[in-house]
Order: C-alpha cells, then sequence, then structure tokens
C-alpha cells in the first residue's frame, strides 16, 4: 500500500486545516502514528522557502484498513491506479550518483488504471 493514502486518511482524521505530518512511528502491527501540525515557512537563511514545524504536534493514528479504503476511495473516484496514482510507474531505487529510477507499476501492469476486483 502506498504511505499517501495513509497520509491522507490522517490529514482527516486530525480535522486542522492545513495539518501536515512531520514525522511517523508504526505502532503494532497494522498501525503507523503520524505526528504534525500546521507548518510555516521560513523568511531567512539558507532555508528560506522551505516548511518548518513548531512545538509539540497532533498526534493521529491510522490503521492498514483505513489506509486500503482510502486507496478504493481513490480508485473509485478517479479511475487510476491506488498504487502509482496514474504515473505508470513507482519507485525502484536511487543511488546518489545516477539518482531516482523507477519501474513499471506491477499493479496496474503499466497502464496507471485501476485494477479490477475479483
Amino acid at each position: 500500500m502506498n504511505t499517501q493514502h495513509m497520509i491522507e486518511v490522517a490529514k482527516r482524521k486530525s480535522a486542522i486545516d492545513g495539518w501536515e505530518p512531520y514525522r511517523f512511528e508504526v505502532v503494532g502491527k497494522d498501525a503507523i502514528m503520524f505526528t504534525g501540525s500546521i507548518p510555516r515557512l521560513l523568511k531567512r537563511g539558507p532555508r528560506k522557502g522551505e516548511k518548518t514545524w513548531d512545538g509539540k504536534g497532533t498526534r493521529v493514528v491510522v490503521t492498514d484498513a483505513e489506509g486500503q479504503a482510502e486507496q478504493l476511495r481513490y480508485e473509485e473516484s478517479t479511475g487510476n491506479c491506488g498504487n502509482c496514482f496514474g504515473k505508470r510507474e513507482v519507485f525502484a531505487s536511487w543511488d546518489y550518483k545516477t539518482g531516482t529510477k523507477h519501474k513499471e507499476c506491477s499493479a496496474c501492469s503499466g497502464t496507471g488504471l485501476k485494477k479490477l476486483r475479483k
């Protein structure tokens, strides 16, 4: 399952407009706890324009089942594959010399369309 679906569930569960996670931690076999808050943009220095988070954040726990339900919801509403988000490829590896490499999405066989459920 794609972590982005779990992040979307966490954003909804936080019930705070603009909330974004900045940390996650595995809690149990089938759940992730996201910690986040509303980021602010840095106004000076070498990281000017980048996001930063102040103080303690709000914690939200998302289960694998909630993430899978979000993936199904995404596929039904867009018609795109929930694994590659319709891009036809997924992350394969990264190397500091050659950069990021992608491979064909195995969930949709590189079509970018949602997979048919049996």
